[in-house]
């Protein structure tokens, strides 16, 4: 089940999933949050891709895209943003354009959720969720966000929009396609859940509760071994 709803948090990160828009095979759930400024990641989204130097190790961008800064002509900064702070925009040149965002196995194979903010929304705007074979397995567009006109403001929260994303059991994010048939697609800080750092090390996993019942009833059964060799050698000797 697909789910999506907007919560009217100017400067909360919290999200919440209350309205059914459709029932497919898969478990996404989407959300947002207003901006303008940007609200910031959701929970446990700790791996950044800022733009701000380069992409992370693991991310690889591809197509008609461009990172740049401030507001032209065919593109517009973030609501929010300081002008010279760097951001995603699809096309780089042209009137339409697409741009893949991907994910390498390392990554992808333990990303949970992620979010974007989404600037000046229009309904041409388009993002499609890859699989890691590189298949869109869902896809979501401007005009899907409600209490957004998606008209393209530059400055207004129901324009500029934090949208989060919590992949269902079993799917893997190989990568994110952007898709834009005007101009222009523009958003910043893409926020990964995964069990990573920024520097791509791993971060130790919490054991889950089965995993820790496993490990008690290890530990017991090695302290019932050694007390009957305790037991043993006392004879023994």
């Amino acid at each position: 089940m697909i789910i999506f709803s907007t919560r009217r948090l100017g400067a909360a990160a919290a999200f919440a999933s209350t309205l059914a828009l459709a029932s497919t095979a898969s478990a996404a759930t989407v959300t947002s949050v207003f901006g303008a400024p940007d609200p910031g990641p959701g929970v446990n989204q700790t791996f950044i891709i800022d733009f701000n130097s380069g992409l992370p190790s693991g991310v690889t961008l591809t197509g008609q895209a461009a990172i740049v800064t401030g507001t032209t002509g065919t593109h517009a900064i973030p609501a929010g943003e300081a002008s010279n702070d760097p951001y995603l925009v699809v096309p780089d040149s042209g009137p339409s354009g697409t741009a893949i965002l991907t994910f390498d196995s390392a990554l992808n194979s333990d990303i949970k959720s992620f979010s974007l903010y989404w600037g000046s929304i229009d309904t041409y705007n388009t993002l499609y969720l890859l699989d890691g074979l590189g298949n869109s397995f869902f896809s979501f567009n401007g005009a899907s966000i409600p209490f957004s006109p998606a008209d393209g403001n530059q400055f207004n929260g129901n324009t500029n929009q934090r949208v989060n994303f919590v992949l269902g059991p079993g799917e893997t994010l190989g990568g994110l396609k952007f898709v834009s048939n005007g101009i222009a697609f523009e958003v910043d800080n893409i926020a990964l859940e995964a069990p990573i750092n920024d520097n791509g090390g791993g971060i130790p996993g919490v054991p889950e509760p089965a995993t820790w019942a496993m490990m008690l009833v290890g530990m017991f059964g090695l302290g019932a071994i050694l007390r009957s060799a305790r037991r043993s050698n006392a004879i023994v000797a």
